[in-house]
């Protein structure tokens, strides 16, 4: 090379040896730049190139030559630098060496021509413009003609082929692909043979690139064969390296991933992946090809996951896929809209594991600006359009909006209309589409979705003949259609049609395919249609051991598998198969810790736990019809309380598995930690698009640490003697919530209603036949009657009026068709009722469903004057009031209550974090918990909201009351200060105002001094906390005992939030409460907690008796319900 340029540099401009060196330097150049890929030897081959052209007389035909090379140069340059303009520059110089050369050179010619269908494909990469493929297939034809003979014909013939194959994406013709495959087959005959022939693997791979497309059209599993081994005899070629290389280690891994997808071959997806994976890394990290296979890489990561359900390569696809983004320049549209359209397919498929939100929110912006970014009418935009489509589908399923489903069918149409009659994508498009107008008919009624939806779902499947890739899922959504169509008074031929086209869809989907769950859940629902319409128990008996089939496939999406086991439960229980719909039930509840996995954000959990509302309820029904009651506790134990128990799972005694594996118990306190101090809240100030990216890595690092966390708790599983290590407690564990007295579990579903009386000896089951969940007069209706009621209370004197009527109607009934059945069917030996609150033996409430929105624990019938044995008594009989009988306290789980007994009623070890996040200290904590120390918070005048008189009064009598005392007040009492303060106390008393969101539960908030600017004080902030000697808390607040209608089942409230963040013994108020009445019931509480021996100290294990002492006393004061009956007690 040096000698080349120390020929060439003292000759003059237009000398011939000028020419010659120059362009015998710019061919050395480029040939090294192929190898080595240095852009400064492409930069100094053009250079050469340009040097020999002006070294050439314009009128002379050799000209052609160093304007042919510096076509080819410049052509090389931009394939690294993707620069529009030398691909121009390029197309200029060939063209007018073309006309240099015709009937001059014709070795020369060829080769011009050659590179100028490069060049003009190019340009058709650019444009998408049939016009300029043409002309590219003008150029490599001539090519071809102009040397029959010529060693590098097998190359020309290739690009035919690879244009022809393009040509038929764009139009769909037949003739094209047939051409495509014939021009290819020709090139690989035209080869010279042998492993020396150096055009071997471009040839190979370019047919084997044609074979796949023939059967992405077909369906022919043969042309599919063929092509993955032609793709691998185009990589086994000797001295392979380099660019070219990667490309066909990384197609020859989409093809494989291809056939695994047809066949569930694991071997061919594990290969896939390894040779996606090499061709990544054969490459720099500046390569501008990477990206490309980066996000190759991802979708063959995303196809494993589907096949295996390994949650590696589910994040990893992610992973893959946003570095892929990353790697693509802004100006390279075309390639970042694909990249950013795969990147939204693996977003969406983790959001459908998960139901992470975040994820399914920015699948739908990464798919936007993927069709946002593709210039109109490019040949991939059908398929970005319908990756956006279906995503906006799914959102429309979380959220309910109708806007993004007409967005999601405007979308799909789209992409329907983008493609013609033929052309390989059309059956997906239509299918999508179909589907989408199937989810409006179901939400909008208007038939003619229904029939539209048919009539595309019905062309799909016919535009895929048998063995076509796409068949089973166009035969499933047309099932799905069809019996949506049918509903109750649709043709009956619909139905048989469904089950035909669901039967298909099973066919099509063999053992292992990724949708076969799917397919057999939507073929017994389909038999279960037909059976409704006189068909034979056969067909009920097949749908049930579809629904088993679908449940039992793990690596099914949790969502998938949940919904057969729901309408298998339910079917099974219509026709009261009550062990069937046992089972049934039994793979529900088992999906619960995944559809609320720990490793997703809170408001995602809470989304998933609302959608199953009522399946704990259902499950322990249907356990009591199966003549089971002790699985009923289990079933409504797993099914209920979920984030409770994941808080309590983080708080387990692991003494025998430190004994076991120091180690590894080590590190699960490490990860619990970690992910504690994950959960801490965003910066409410920064900057949004910052904000964002930040949320985005908390997530991802979060995931990352539940992941570690779950694997963690398999390897100990593993060892001898831990196999239950944090699983549900068992019948014996449940029963320990009952050493102090008897736990009465009311379970509330339409099949039935009962109360589990649960003491020492297991349970009991007391049937509640005036209890009704649905229907008029029915609990739901009766407590959304008191809430409304509540709700309205403080606005006007007929408010309060309406309210303290429906109060006592409510209070009667509950004790009419709960209380007193429940009473009646406690033993002897179940604690008798004495007459003062001293004497009251104690009895604990887990109510369940729309009860637990109910002040169960004031059940009774009170009259005017009515006072404790007053005029709720009848006759001469006991008091038909539950205050008057029993000190009341409630639990949200057995498990809870369990625990909390367990301690003797102290919080649980462990290292805690504060408000922030950050590890309380070791300090901090011992000396909460040894002191006693009390937080006391004074908000009697907020920024914004009316005056609390008697809140700072209090406050007064805690600090004359307890000596270790923290008082904040006024601006002291800030959002931060109160959740950083809280780790250093054992006791909290909030007086100021309070209140419950019931569009956002997790939103229910105590009002700080500055929640104008920082916000309130929150169900979510709180949940966060990981207080572990925090002990009682008194909120002295209205509705902060207020549950949730859509997660009755959650204890979504602030008392709740304070449960989970630790504290043994919670007092609050279900419903708003008077400012007066609430530094009565302060007063008399903290009396109650203290005794003579110990004036200055408190016992929380009093809490319960304290707090009925000071209600009997409000009841003395005054006996309107509205005044005492808000005060609850949660905990042992």
């Amino acid at each position: 090379m040096d000698l080349f340029r120390r020929a060439g540099s003292g000759l003059g401009a237009h000398d011939a040896f000028t020419a010659v060196r120059g362009y015998d330097l710019g061919v050395a150049l480029l040939t090294r730049f192929r190898r080595t890929g240095d852009p400064a030897d492409a930069d100094a081959a053009v250079e050469a190139a340009r040097r020999s052209v002006r070294a050439t007389p314009a009128a002379l035909p050799d000209r052609g030559v160093p304007l042919s090379l510096l076509g080819e140069a410049l052509l090389e340059r931009a394939r690294w630098t993707r620069s529009p303009s030398d691909e121009e520059e390029a197309a200029g110089a060939l063209e007018e060496a073309r006309g240099l050369l015709a009937g001059h050179h014709p070795a020369a010619l060829r080769k011009c021509l050659s590179e100028l269908g490069h060049a003009r494909t190019r340009r058709f990469d650019r444009t998408e413009s049939l016009a300029d493929l043409d002309a590219a297939l003008d150029a490599f034809r001539d090519a071809v003609r102009q040397g029959p003979d010529d060693p590098e014909r097998a190359v020309d013939e290739s690009h035919i082929g690879g244009l022809t194959l393009k040509r038929f994406a764009l139009t769909g013709d037949q003739e094209d692909l047939a051409e495509a495959l014939d021009r290819h087959r020709r090139a690989v005959r035209s080869l010279a043979g042998g492993d020396g022939d150096r055009h071997g693997p471009q040839v190979l791979f370019n047919l084997g690139r044609a074979l796949q497309a023939g059967y992405e059209r077909n369906g022919d599993l043969a042309l599919l064969d063929e092509a993955v081994q032609r793709l691998e005899e185009a990589v086994r070629f000797p001295h392979g390296s380099g660019p070219d290389h990667a490309m066909r280690l990384s197609n020859l891994g989409a093809a494989l991933r291809v056939r695994a997808e047809r066949l569930g071959t694991d071997a061919d997806l594990d290969r896939a992946v390894e040779l996606s994976r090499r061709a990544v890394g054969s490459l720099p990290a500046d390569h501008p090809e990477r990206a490309t296979y980066l996000s190759n890489l991802s979708t063959t990561l995303l196809a494993r996951y589907v096949h295996s359900g390994a949650q590696e390569d589910l994040e990893d696809s992610v992973r893959a896929s946003r570095q892929a983004v990353e790697a693509t320049p802004v100006t390279d549209t075309t390639e970042r809209a694909v990249h950013l359209s795969n990147l939204g397919i693996a977003l969406r498929r983790r959001y459908e594991w998960s139901g992470a939100l975040t994820d399914l929110d920015e699948a739908i912006e990464a798919a936007g600006a993927a069709v946002r970014g593709l210039p109109a009418g490019h040949v991939t935009g059908h398929l970005l359009l319908t990756n956006l489509s279906t995503a906006l589908a799914d959102r429309y399923e979380r959220t309910g909006d109708p806007a993004h489903l007409d967005e999601a069918i405007e979308a799909a149409r789209a992409a329907v209309r983008a493609v013609p009659e033929g052309h390989p994508s059309r059956a997906v498009h239509l299918s999508n589409l179909g589907d989408s107008l199937r989810r409006r008919y179901g939400s909008a009624g208007r038939r003619a979705d229904a029939d539209e939806a048919v009539a595309s779902l019905r062309q799909a499947v016919a535009a895929c003949p048998e063995g076509h890739p796409s068949r089973a899922v166009c035969l499933s959504n047309l099932c799905a259609a069809l019996l949506a169509r049918r509903g109750d008074t649709g043709p009956a031929a619909d139905a048989e049609e469904a089950a035909g086209a669901a039967r298909a869809a099973v066919r099509a989907a063999p053992d292992g395919h990724p949708q076969r769950a799917r397919y057999l859940s939507n073929l017994g629902a389909a038999l279960l249609v037909r059976a409704s319409l006189g068909g034979g128990h056969g067909d009920v008996e097949t749908a049930f051991d579809l629904f088993r089939q679908a449940t039992g496939i793990t690596t099914a999406p949790a969502p998938v598998r949940f919904r057969a086991a729901r309408t298998w439960g339910r079917a099974a229980a219509a026709l009261r198969d009550w062990p069937e719909a046992l089972d049934a039930h039994r793979a529900a509840v088992a999906e619960l810790p995944l559809l609320a996995w720990h490793g997703l954000d809170r408001r995602d959990r809470l989304d998933a736990l609302g959608r199953v509302a009522g399946l704990a309820g259902d499950a322990a029904a249907v356990a009591l019809n199966a003549g089971r009651p002790q699985e009923a506790l289990q079933l409504l134990e797993q099914g209920r309380g979920v984030l409770l128990a994941q808080a309590l799972d983080a708080r387990d005694d692991m003494t025998e598995l430190r004994e076991r594996a120091p180690d590894l118990a080590a590190r699960i306190r490490e990860v619990r930690a970690l992910l504690d101090a994950d959960t801490s809240a965003p910066d409410p100030a920064a900057e949004p698009a910052r904000l964002v990216r930040e949320q985005r890595a908390a997530a991802e690092r979060h995931r990352g640490l539940a992941r570690e966390m779950d694997e963690l708790v398999r390897r100990a599983r593993e060892l001898p003697g831990l196999e239950d290590f944090l699983r549900p407690p068992s019948a014996g564990r449940l029963r320990e919530a009952a050493a102090n007295g008897p736990v009465v579990v009311v379970n509330t579903s339409a099949l039935r209603c009962d109360a589990l009386v649960v003491t020492r000896d297991g349970p009991r089951a007391v049937p509640l036949p005036e209890l009704v969940l649905e229907g008029p007069g029915g609990l739901e209706e009766r407590a959304a009657s008191l809430l409304d009621a509540l709700a309205s209370a403080g606005r006007s004197p007929a408010g309060a009026w309406r309210a303290q009527r429906t109060l006592v109607r409510t209070l009667g009934w509950l004790w009419d068709a709960v209380a007193a059945p429940v009473l009646a069917g406690l033993g002897p030996g179940d604690g008798a009722p004495g007459s003062t609150g001293d004497r009251l033996p104690r009895l604990w409430w887990c109510p369940t469903g729309p009860l637990s929105l109910l002040p169960l624990h004031a059940a009774g019938h009170y009259g005017p004057g009515d006072g404790p044995g007053g005029g709720g008594e009848a006759g001469d009989g006991p008091p038909r009031a539950l205050p008057d009988r029993y000190v009341c306290s409630y639990t949200t789980t057995l498990r809870a209550l369990a625990a909390q007994t367990a301690t003797g009623g102290r919080g649980g070890a462990g290292s805690g974090t504060s408000g922030s996040g950050r590890p309380a200290g070791a300090e901090r904590a011992r000396d909460a918990h040894e002191r006693g120390r009390m937080l006391a918070v004074d908000q009697s005048r907020t920024p914004g909201l009316p005056p609390l008189p008697h809140a700072r009064a209090e406050v007064r009598l805690l600090s004359g009351r307890v000596a270790r005392t923290t008082i904040l007040a006024g601006r002291r009492a800030s959002r931060a200060a109160v959740l950083d303060a809280l780790p250093a106390h054992s006791f909290l008393h909030f007086s100021g105002h309070g209140g419950q969101n019931p569009e956002d539960p997790a939103g229910g908030a105590l009002y700080c001094h500055d929640h104008e600017r920082s916000g309130p004080l929150t169900v979510a902030d709180i949940s966060r906390l990981r207080l572990d000697h925090a002990r009682l808390a008194f909120l002295s607040a209205c509705e902060t005992a207020r549950g949730a209608a859509g997660l009755p089942d959650e204890a979504v409230h602030l008392a709740g939030a304070l449960q989970l963040a630790g504290f043994t013994h919670v007092v609050a108020a279900q419903w708003v409460v008077d400012d007066e009445a609430a530094l009565r019931a302060a007063e008399d509480f903290y009396a109650g907690l203290t005794t003579p021996r110990a004036p200055g100290d408190l016992d929380p294990d009093r809490a319960a008796r304290a707090l009925h002492g000071a209600v009997r006393r409000l009841r003395d004061w005054d006996d309107d319900p509205l005044w005492w009956a808000a005060y609850v007690h949660t905990g042992p």
